[in-house]
């Protein structure tokens, strides 16, 4: 020990032998203290750094840990080995090849009206000939190997057969047409609507974004797994509607018919269609939002009859007078917000609180949190979040009057005018919350003007003994909201939200955020997909378009253009995603 006398009874060897094993103990203490100091201090350290974040976004522990619980965060999941990477996709050489499958497919103008007649009358069917052999012609490795099924004449079922039977079926989906382009509009675009121009960024033309994007990304990701000599354990099938734009009855709604009769009733492992994208920068975050539910929709036709007259002598209110104001009131009556833990949206806004940075109001997040509890702090979240005309109505039933008709000639009275009203229907509400709010508005214009209602079949009497006209209300295409597919502790959520932020956080794009996360969140289809036939083969169905939101613009408008390294990620996506899928779960 330092300042202590050598012992002069101990030979000089035994002490040099002494000291260098003190000295020894002492370097190995030395070491373990200063390995622990780092581990103690690592651990304060990053305890501090875990406090001050949450200090500073003004969360408590127990609100940390109320978010973890409301917004589930999901591991990555990359495939394993055995096939080419999926950022060889994102590269210039196949860059060149996607362009081409792509704009190909863009320029077969597979529009669908409204109303169209008998598959076997109308010419406008037969453009769906043409894309179904371009389809086996592109892609003939993937499309040799399936087994294609016709449903109903165009509706294509391709199910390429896995070797184990034990496991459920994937099915994805997409639609071969599009919305059809008006011939008065048609020179208002930058480049031909069905040019399939690519500008050396964007790919251009109708369809590009809705939905044969991904569309041709699935059939792309196939064929190269294929080429590959991919055997699938699980089968996957690949179903086409062709009249989505038509609400799916002669597409999907026979599909789905045929695929219970193969497979039976809730045979699928999962669903993946169309729907909600990646969302870039919300209060710092990235949130990709497949969507977990879909609203219900039903038009309501209201119709006036009054008995007419000259139009020098007319009435105070004229029927299309009296229709006005009926719209007006229902315009002035909104559906009231409505948000419960039951919601994907209260889902989102959870994952929103969680992992949004400072540009988040502490006070915003805070009411976020409470939103369960504290009637005040809901009312102030959904008046801020109804700013935002898209996001309004993630969390209320919408209503448009979209066609009104009425009277013939200028000095006529019209006798009968007639108004059709389209409503997106809320989760949480139904086809008979609207019927019953629009009667019961009705039934005070009626009241106003001494008219009749017929109130949807069941005819009741109006206010005045002799009614001068009546209301007559009706439904056409009335669907409830979709069931919502659970993501706790559910494998095809966990493949799905692991495979989104494996190939978006990883893959390399030139569009990926520098050192931003992507958080998955469940969100709302606002409009309605092929998927509402398919309820009854999965409990697991998700509306999700594997693409950055920024790069995909104009839906159903004119210059509709998605950019073409966004493309590339989705085939990436869907690559990945049936790897990821054979492989992964139980189910």
């Amino acid at each position: 020990m330092r300042g202590l006398p050598a012992d002069p009874e101990v030979p000089d060897e035994q002490r040099k032998r002494r000291r260098w094993i003190e000295g020894t103990w002492g370097a190995v203490i030395f070491v373990v203290l200063v390995i622990t100091g780092i581990i103690l201090g690592g651990s304060l350290l990053l305890t501090s750094a875990s406090n001050r974040r949450k200090g500073r976004l003004g969360l408590s522990p127990q609100e940390d840990e109320l978010l973890k619980a409301r917004c589930p965060y999901a591991a990555k999941i990359a495939p394993g080995l055995g096939f080419k990477n999926s950022s060889s996709f994102l590269g210039e050489k196949y860059k060149k090849h996607s362009v081409k499958v792509w704009g190909d497919m863009i320029r077969i103008p597979t529009q669908s009206y409204d109303k169209m007649g008998p598959l076997d009358e109308d010419p406008r069917w037969q453009v769906f000939y043409e894309f179904e052999q371009y389809l086996n012609e592109t892609f003939p490795t993937f499309t040799g190997r399936s087994e294609l099924v016709h449903v109903n004449t165009h509706g294509l079922v391709y199910v390429l057969e896995g070797a184990d039977s034990s496991k459920k079926p994937l099915l994805l989906a997409g639609h071969q047409d599009v919305v059809p382009v008006p011939a008065n509009t048609a020179s208002r675009w930058t480049y031909a609507p069905f040019s399939g121009f690519y500008d050396g960024q964007y790919m251009w033309g109708r369809g590009s974004a809705d939905c044969k994007n991904t569309v041709s990304a699935i059939f792309e990701a196939l064929e190269s797994l294929c080429l590959q000599n991919f055997v699938p354990d699980r089968t996957i099938v690949v179903a086409l509607g062709f009249d989505e734009e038509e609400s799916g009855y002669k597409g999907a709604g026979t599909i789905s018919k045929y695929l219970e009769s193969r497979f039976g009733k809730n045979s699928f492992f999962m669903l993946l269609d169309e729907g909600g994208a990646i969302a870039e920068d919300v209060y710092g975050v990235d949130l990709a939002l497949p969507d977990t539910g879909e609203k219900g929709r039903v038009n309501v036709v209201v119709d006036l009859q009054t008995t007419g007259g000259h139009s020098s002598v007319p009435p105070p209110h004229t029927s299309v007078g009296i229709m006005s104001e009926l719209i007006a009131t229902l315009e002035n009556t909104p559906f009231l917000p409505e948000l419960e833990p039951s919601s994907p949206f209260y889902t989102q806004l959870q994952c929103m609180a969680r992992f949004g940075n400072e540009s988040m109001p502490k006070s915003l997040r805070a009411d976020i949190v409470n939103l369960e509890k504290d009637a005040k702090a809901k009312d102030r979240v959904l008046e801020l979040q109804a700013r935002d005309l898209y996001t309004k109505y993630l969390f209320s039933t919408s209503q448009a009057a979209d066609i009104i008709d009425g009277g013939s000639k200028s000095n006529a009275l019209p006798e009968q005018v007639t108004v059709q009203i389209n409503y997106r229907i809320d989760v949480g509400s139904s086809v008979d919350d609207v019927e019953q709010k629009v009667e019961g508005l009705v039934r005070q214009i009626a009241h106003k003007y001494g008219l009749g209602v017929d109130g949807f079949g069941a005819y009741q009497q109006g206010f005045d003994p002799v009614p001068k006209g009546k209301f007559t209300l009706s439904v056409t295409d009335a669907l409830e909201p979709a069931p919502i597919t659970d993501i706790v502790d559910n494998p095809s959520w966990t493949l799905l939200a692991g495979t989104i932020r494996h190939v978006f956080e990883d893959s390399g794009s030139v569009l990926a955020s520098a050192h931003r996360e992507i958080v998955v969140s469940p969100s709302l289809m606002t409009a309605n997909t092929d998927t509402r036939h398919y309820w009854h083969l999965t409990p697991n169905i998700y509306r999700f378009n594997p693409v950055r939101m920024n790069y995909f613009m104009n839906i159903h408008a004119i210059d509709e253009r998605v950019r073409v390294d966004a493309h590339l990620e989705t085939v990436a996506f869907y690559y990945d995603f049936v790897q990821n899928a054979d492989f992964f779960g139980d189910q």
